[in-house]
């Protein structure tokens, strides 16, 4: 369950239950993506359309079970699921496996990839608060550097048309240059 959001999940996923439970071969469907994750993309053995079609939703059964050669070899595929949503499928190649087993290898990958996606959300919706605070500190600071030049140019305009006399012209063209700065 320890996944690093860093890497690939689904060669992650595989990567540990063939460690973890010494299966010969497994591979992985995403049910966002659709993406499969295979310990060896070669394998011949995996069914890739019962694989997407477990992890979108679409097959019915629980498990799919398939005897291969040597006898007490299996192929099973399992939907991965979390409260009742399907996350995507899981197929192991292995000695054979109860239903029980294979649910609660599934149940694991299923927490294993709703904590991989919420870290996710919640490093997007920190970087999300980041990019406001530096937003903010941005504005605050073009704000700052537009503020002190504009007061000095009210200052002067201010003293220059009240201190001294001008053509109605030239008082004119002052008067726009005040509200301007206002």
């Amino acid at each position: 369950m320890l996944i690093d959001t860093t890497m690939d999940l689904g060669v992650q996923i595989v990567g540990q239950v063939k460690e973890q439970f010494g299966s010969s071969e497994v591979a992985y469907c995403d049910g966002l993506t659709g993406e499969l994750s295979m310990t060896d993309p070669s394998d011949w053995r995996f069914e890739q359309h019962v694989l997407r079609e477990v992890a979108v939703g679409e097959a019915t059964w629980f498990v799919w079970r398939k005897e291969l050669t040597p006898i007490g070899i299996e192929l099973n595929i399992a939907p991965v699921s979390l409260g009742g949503r399907i996350l995507g499928s899981l197929g192991v190649v292995g000695p054979a496996l109860s239903e029980p087993a294979l649910q609660a290898i599934a149940n694991l990958v299923g927490i294993a990839v709703e904590r991989a996606r919420e870290q996710v959300a919640v490093s997007r919706m920190e970087a999300a608060r980041q990019n406001e605070r530096l937003r903010g500190i941005l504005l605050d600071a073009l704000a700052h550097d537009f503020t002190t030049p504009l007061t000095s140019i009210k200052g002067a305009i201010t003293t220059v048309r009240s201190e001294y006399r001008h053509e109605p012209e030239e008082d004119d063209l002052l008067a726009v240059v005040e509200e301007e700065a206002d």
